[in-house]
């Protein structure tokens, strides 16, 4: 397609890894000033390696990298600084025990002689977030905000550091709707007044409903880019798949009743938590979910989702109540005896709670259940069948790796992704809780983990679907159960949610 000067140019990017793994080949990407550029791929496309050397955080084997016109080579994130790049990582980098104010000064503190100038500081950041709306608890430990609030400040602290080009990996993963949908306000304000943004995705509807331009990395290599208004989803999905694979979306057919089933998988009765260290207080009188049945639990992100899947288990006491997994009281139970008992569980974030990243993914899958007979018993582990059962999952998981043996932290994001799933579907699970189970996977992925998720069910798990994709949630639920501020605001049959059915309990408001 045709461009006027770009201010942003990847040409010919290779980078291999290890002299083995070629993570990007011959990636060529040109991004316009004051412009919103999408780019998207399949896990382990090499989406993430050519941000960060763009960004400085790792150097190409060769290709170039042309900024405002002039070729440059960008030796470190500081000096991807300088050059007026700022990036905003799929985790966030701020230091939960800091304030807000502090991390986003961090490094480039105004002030003499050691001593910090904070109201120095506040006095160049208050300009910055009037002119974008943005409001940010400053003075609020980073450990005690929603995570929509860290994105932004997130944001706030490239700005302060003289960002004009703005690169934001999945930024979306975390947020709800209306947390997205506000994100997505401040980058247009921001391309507005002539800054650059280029984001990874892998939500079709932001490239299309947000982005100027697309660019679509496969195997490495950029094999188109487009103006998005003279492009389609179908064409980017092929081109993301490849001519030779069709993408077949998963569909759920559902439970027919006019009650849950009476077996249950899962049964929390009167359960009480407390808040600590910013964590949400939880009292949720009735939570049901029967054998082979979905349920959805919705809410705005902090509203406790996280604290009750923890509650659950056994991941955090409880102060009252009970809790029965497949008919059996666990509320005393440590999370290894609810495992044992038929607990699957999906963690949220997979970098630090899902996965040890300098093991194997076979040491990986063993996590949790060291004791079990099928792995040696605990003292003796039988290292021969555990490492088949590495290779297997490799394969029937479809996670791109040689085999079981791999380090996992070598793995894209999508691929540690099913490795944590792989792990939480082992054994024919009685009660499986997904906490954000395809945050980072590409369409392909997503699709085939439906699939996954869906011959648990078959075989008669129950599971809680926490998500804060309300189209996740309406593709997979039976039912959904809405939190707002550590208790279920209400419970929504199948055939009664909808986006604007959920998104009122999720405020507080009634259906």
């Amino acid at each position: 397609m045709e461009l006027q000067p770009p201010i942003i140019s990847l040409e010919h990017i290779r980078k291999v890894f290890g002299g083995v793994v070629v993570a990007n080949d011959d990636v060529c990407i040109s991004a316009r000033k004051g412009s919103i550029h999408a780019i998207i791929g399949e896990n382990g496309a090499g989406k993430s390696t050519i941000m960060n050397i763009l960004y400085g955080l790792l150097q190409p084997d060769s290709g170039k990298i042309v900024l405002k016109g002039q070729e440059v080579k960008i030796i470190s994130p500081s000096h991807g600084i300088q050059h007026g790049l700022g990036m905003v990582t799929q985790h966030t980098t701020m230091i939960p025990a800091l304030t807000v104010l502090e991390n986003i000064i961090l490094g480039a503190e105004p002030g003499k002689f050691g001593i910090i100038d904070k109201a120095k500081a506040i006095e160049k950041l208050q300009p910055i977030c009037t002119d974008l709306s943005i409001d940010i608890p400053l003075n609020k430990q980073c450990e005690a905000i929603s995570v929509a609030a860290l994105q932004k400040a997130e944001i706030v602290k490239t700005i302060y550091r003289g960002a004009e080009m703005l690169i934001l990996d999945e930024p979306t993963a975390t947020l709800s709707p209306a947390e997205a949908a506000s994100l997505f306000s401040l980058l247009k304000k921001l391309v507005s007044q002539g800054s650059t943004v280029i984001f990874i995705t892998h939500k079709m509807s932001e490239v299309m409903d947000h982005s100027d331009d697309v660019t679509v990395i496969r195997a490495g290599r950029t094999v188109g880019q487009f103006k998005t208004a003279d492009t389609s989803p179908p064409e980017l999905v092929q081109l993301m798949v490849g001519n030779e694979k069709e993408l077949t979306l998963y569909t759920h057919t559902g439970l027919s009743y006019s009650e849950p089933p009476t077996e249950t998988a899962v049964c929390v009765s009167n359960l009480i938590t407390s808040a600590k260290s910013g964590s949400r207080a939880l009292k949720v009188s009735d939570l049901r979910v029967g054998k082979g049945e979905i349920v959805g639990i919705a809410g705005v992100d902090g509203s406790g989702q996280r604290e009750l899947a923890m509650a659950i288990a056994g991941l955090i006491p409880i102060e009252a109540g009970e809790v029965t997994i497949a008919g059996n009281d666990v509320s005393l139970f440590s999370p290894a005896q609810r495992i044992a008992l038929g607990l699957g569980y999906v963690h949220e974030n997979r970098q630090t709670e899902g996965l040890v990243l300098d093991f194997n993914i076979a040491d990986n899958l063993l996590l949790g259940r060291e004791d079990f007979a099928a792995c040696g018993g605990g003292r003796l582990l039988n290292r021969t069948l555990i490492n088949e059962l590495g290779n297997r999952a490799v394969t029937e998981n479809h996670i791109r790796a040689k085999n079981g043996l791999t380090r996992t932290g070598s793995l894209s994001g999508g691929n540690q992704q099913k490795v944590v799933i792989a792990r939480a579907l082992s054994g024919n699970p009685k009660l499986i809780i997904a906490m954000q189970p395809t945050r980072g996977l590409d369409a392909e992925a997503i699709q085939f983990v439906y699939t996954l998720f869906e011959k648990s069910i078959v075989a008669g798990a129950g599971m809680l679907l926490f998500s804060l994709d309300l189209d996740e949630i309406l593709t997979l639920s039976d039912r959904v159960a809405v939190l707002f501020e550590g208790k279920i605001q209400g419970v929504l049959d199948r055939k009664d949610a909808s986006i604007e059915s959920i998104g009122a309990l999720m405020v507080g408001g009634a259906v």
